[in-house]
């Protein structure tokens, strides 16, 4: 269940303070992002309006809303497009409006899809500044670990 995730997600980050910095680390599913336009080619079928991303992503963005603002989720899925993690950035307004229509009941009617993939980021921020300072993105399995690093400039 979708709900589920979002437990397992919030139980598994933690947030280390080290003088300026702050440090998140964040693990969720990967098949949201592996099965990105099969999961929005079956949500589009039935809609008048077209989706730019799966429903499933709206709980990844609700979960990081829990601990950064909306701008600085913009610039940590600007990170996740540049690195082909997902196909393109969601701007400010597209993100306010997908987590203002997100709620429990959803997340618990979701099925969830059978991967072993995790996304795992570990993210630094500048408390003073306000930005990300660097982002370790790992996708793991069971057999091997697909690793990039961003350092702001």
């Amino acid at each position: 269940m979708a709900f589920a995730i979002l437990y397992l997600m919030n139980r598994r980050t933690t947030k280390e303070n080290n003088g300026n910095l702050k440090t998140y680390h964040i693990v969720f599913p990967y098949y949201v992002f592996e099965n990105w336009f099969e999961l929005l080619s079956e949500e589009n079928k039935e809609r008048k309006k077209i989706l730019k991303a799966p429903l499933e992503f709206d709980f990844f963005l609700k979960s990081l809303a829990e601990y950064f603002p909306y701008r600085q989720i913009e610039e940590i899925l600007r990170i996740l497009a540049e690195y082909k993690i997902i196909p393109y950035v969601l701007d400010y307004t597209t993100i306010w409006k997908r987590l203002q229509n997100v709620n429990n009941k959803q997340a618990m009617n979701m099925p969830r899809k059978k991967s072993n993939k995790l996304l795992k980021l570990t993210l630094v921020l500048d408390k003073g500044k306000n930005k990300i300072v660097s982002v370790q993105i790992n996708i793991e399995d069971k057999n091997n670990v697909v690793s990039f690093t961003y350092s702001g400039a």
